[in-house]
């Protein structure tokens, strides 16, 4: 002890044994420090007092009226009746500081319920999608009215100027202990839910429940008089109460991958995490996202589990196919079939700009600067691993071409036009087993342009009009896209109403299409619509592709609809 005292007086700048003298005599303050000095609650609620000190001795706490509240070792201060108190924080000194006490003021208010049914004013607070929003009530003869802003005490809640009326009407169940908050906005002399706010009075949980899935609230706060309550926010859980698969048997070679999708019912469960197995992964195996990779021949069980409920997909795996046969659709059975390629095929140089009838082939790394035109009805075969990059136009000259891949599904068809629209003006577009990408940087021009017919069996295809203003695909009047399996993704740019669509067709009295019989499809222009006025969206379903289309206002927040909406993004199949 004499070395810690005689180091503490080094601290404190003390140079002779007078200064250590006076200083023993008159210890420093334990400096006690508490966060607050009066407190209000309400009974059966608690409250922390935080206390630091540079004492290291222990703090003690008492009350003063234990009928009012109790105080812990820890410092928790408990109301447990109606009236005031205080309570006393003390440290006890030491060789180098004082003792110190404070006192904490206390005034304990009846309960939420007893507080509102005695008149107590409510107060709730909130951002209601970025406009802050204030509302105040008071329990008058039984029943909740709001207080206009008139008649607001200062520092009571106010309200927000709005630019429509909101109209808020707050009532308590006395079964469920809970205070109801609805708004409501009246529309041309008719009341629409804005939000509802159900407050459990139980356990201080508040559960929002928006009129519109697009609502956003944040910051939501309740007082009860001059108190502020501690509320959590309580989302709505909603149990799974059923899973599908998109297919439930698949036939592949070996080493070649394919993306099963399970489907979560209902389309707004809480939780959609889904668990995949295979009963035998030396014949085919599953990743955590649905991805099945065949391994050697024979049969395999693919299961998606969530809780209680699962589906299974049977996979056959057939031995690994001839490295020059490619995969094309069967019409009668259902399915890509391996397709021997026929000899003679053209091989696609960086040259091969004129494309007559017939067959080509695409080997390794291509690039083509310039358009490539058909003049005839062509058959495109990319093999895995092969990518074709066209810096400029394919030009169909209302032709038709059919694209193929492999097993892998790895081969690339790869089209920037900076002048014009990518690949443009077929009768007949068909994606079987490859991947196509189209993108046009020019303005007021699309991806994939003036198709009549646009079939997608497997793979995938994004087409993008990404100028100032452009559209991702565009389909002829009267014309039609079905897509039977593989990915579509279809993205416009800009506001213009002429143009500016994921999805796009001519302007006539005549319908344009589009169906989904499988897979998945994706469009959306951020600026104006995924899809044009003129387009029907329908989908075929079967017990296994059992999904809605679905909507959205910023590609993040997803709604199922009936019909062909009118939004800024759609989808099916996700």
């Amino acid at each position: 002890m004499r070395f810690l005292l005689a180091a503490v007086a080094v601290v404190l700048g003390m140079t002779s044994c007078d200064e250590f003298k006076s200083f023993m005599d008159n210890p420093v303050n334990s400096h006690l420090e508490i966060s607050e000095t009066t407190v209000t609650m309400l009974n059966g609620t608690t409250y922390d007092l935080k206390v630091t000190t540079l004492s290291d001795q222990p703090i003690t706490f008492t009350s003063s009226d234990e009928k009012v509240v109790t105080v812990s070792a820890q410092g928790v201060v408990e109301a447990v009746g109606v009236g005031t108190a205080t309570v006393t924080v003390s440290v006890a000194g030491n060789d180098i500081s004082a003792a110190s006490t404070k006192e904490v003021a206390v005034e304990v208010l009846p309960a939420m319920k007893d507080a509102l049914e005695n008149g107590a004013k409510i107060g709730f607070a909130f951002n209601l999608n970025g406009v802050d929003v204030e509302y105040l009530f008071q329990n008058q003869e039984g029943e909740f009215v709001e207080i206009p802003q008139n008649q607001m005490q200062q520092g009571a809640p106010r309200r927000a100027v709005v630019e429509s009326q909101l109209i808020p009407v707050l009532i308590y169940d006395k079964t469920s202990n809970t205070l109801i908050l609805t708004i409501n906005q009246q529309v041309d002399e008719e009341m629409s839910l804005v939000l509802m706010v159900i407050f459990n009075l139980n356990d201080n949980t508040i559960q929002i429940i928006p009129g519109n899935p697009l609502t956003k609230v944040l910051n939501f706060k309740v007082r009860i008089g001059n108190v502020e309550v501690t509320a959590s926010l309580k989302k709505k859980e909603v149990a799974p109460t059923g899973i599908s698969l998109n297919k439930s048997e698949l036939e592949l070679v070996v080493d070649q991958p394919e993306a099963l999708v399970a489907y979560v019912e209902p389309l707004d469960a809480t939780d959609k995490s889904v668990t995949w197995t295979s009963d035998k992964p030396e014949v085919a195996t599953v990743d955590a996202n649905g991805k099945v990779t065949a391994i050697a021949a024979g049969e395999a069980n693919i299961t998606a589990q969530i809780g209680q409920f699962s589906a299974t997909c049977k996979v056959t795996v057939a031995p690994a196919v001839n490295p020059n046969a490619y995969l094309a659709w069967n019409g009668k059975q259902k399915k890509l079939v391996a397709t021997a390629i026929p000899e003679g095929a053209t091989k696609v140089t960086s040259s091969t700009t004129t494309w007559s009838a017939g067959t080509y082939v695409v080997e390794g790394q291509v690039d083509i600067d310039g358009t490539i035109e058909l003049s005839g009805a062509v058959e495109l075969i990319i093999k895995d691993g092969a990518k074709l990059t066209v810096y400029g136009q394919i030009d169909g000259g209302t032709n038709k071409l059919y694209i193929y891949g492999q097993a892998g599904m790895s081969g690339e068809l790869v089209v920037n036009n900076s002048d014009d629209n990518a690949i443009s003006d077929l009768s007949t577009l068909e994606v079987h087993s490859a991947k196509v990408k189209a993108t046009s940087s020019c303005d007021y021009h699309g991806g994939i342009v003036s198709i009549v017919a646009f079939n997608v069996y497997d793979g995938s295809v994004e087409a993008k009009g990404t100028a100032a203003n452009g559209y991702g695909i565009h389909l002829n009047e009267g014309g039609s896209m079905n897509i039977y399996g593989g990915e579509v993704k279809a993205e416009g740019k800009g506001d213009n109403a002429l143009c500016c669509y994921g999805i796009m067709c001519d302007n006539s009295k005549e319908k344009t299409s589009v169906t989904v019989h499988g897979g998945k499809l994706w469009a959306g222009c951020a600026g104006n619509k995924a899809l044009y006025s003129n387009i029907t969206l329908a989908i075929d379903k079967s017990p296994s592709f059992n999904v809605e289309i679905e909507c959205s206002s910023d590609n993040s927040n997803w709604k199922g609809t009936v019909g062909t909406p009118d939004s800024k993004y759609v989808r099916v199949g996700y």
